[in-house]
């Protein structure tokens, strides 16, 4: 199976980031699927339209497998899908358990709820992303099994924390809470030089950015309007400082 590297281009600018500033995505072409599974033998298969490649006549039950996925890192996922249907379509990440020796889906990690057309079978648009539930690591088979809805899939993408920070907030001599947070995001900071905040998602785009009141302390941040997920947030002044929190 060839299994193509995204590299992500964005670089943060903060002395407190690791060396990791990059990180590589994991795209899963259709055509290096190992295995179809055609739940009721409607049809499915590997199909070429105009040199693009892609699953075709998805059901709900069917599933496709690939093998040998390193997921170390990995922290949501999403696709390239088509469809001119209506209806909402799902689609679930599953690790293979390795029951028995038993070549199933195993333990669902992270659903991807897709809704309306796209313009048509061939218009392929990038879905949500998906947080998965649980941590993932280590090189594994994994499966993506289809629930209900018509789509044609060009590819899935494995997206990876795009900075290695610390998790020792000791270490950052700021207090942040709570973690995982609903609605407001109490920081503590004692030295109380810091000026400016910015929120990214994990493939570092900018969500919010706003200034810090000269020589405040403590500030509560509003995330209620944040969908569920991992972010960083990152502390600038005469230095700066970069931590995750999880949105619930």
């Amino acid at each position: 199976m060839k299994i193509k590297n995204l590299l992500f281009t964005a670089v943060l600018s903060t002395t407190a980031l690791c060396s990791n500033v990059f990180a590589q995505d994991i795209i899963l072409q259709s055509e290096d699927a190992a295995e179809l599974f055609d739940f009721d033998g409607a049809g499915l298969k590997i199909n070429d339209n105009a040199g693009v490649e892609n699953i075709d006549s998805i059901k709900d039950g069917d599933w496709v497998k690939y093998t040998s996925v390193d997921l170390t890192n990995i922290v949501n996922f999403s696709m390239s899908v088509a469809s001119n249907r209506t209806s909402d379509k799902t689609v679930t990440l599953h690790l293979d358990d390795g029951v028995n020796g038993v070549d199933l889906p195993g333990t669902a990690v992270g659903t991807i709820t897709q809704s309306g057309k796209t313009g048509g079978w061939q218009t392929y648009v990038d879905s949500d992303i998906a947080t998965l539930t649980q941590t993932v690591t280590g090189v594994q088979n994994v499966y993506f099994v289809f629930g209900v809805g018509d789509i044609n899939i060009d590819y899935f993408t494995l997206h990876k924390s795009i900075l290695s920070v610390s998790d020792n907030v000791k270490e950052t001599q700021i207090n942040f809470y709570p973690n995982p947070v609903a609605d407001a995001l109490t920081i503590e900071m004692p030295i109380g030089d810091y000026n400016q905040y910015t929120i990214l998602d994990v493939s570092g785009k900018v969500i919010k950015e706003e200034t810090i009141q000269n020589g405040l302390r403590k500030v509560e941040l509003n995330v209620s309007d944040l969908s569920k997920g991992m972010y960083l947030i990152n502390l600038k002044g005469i230095e700066s400082k970069t931590f995750k929190f999880i949105k619930e």
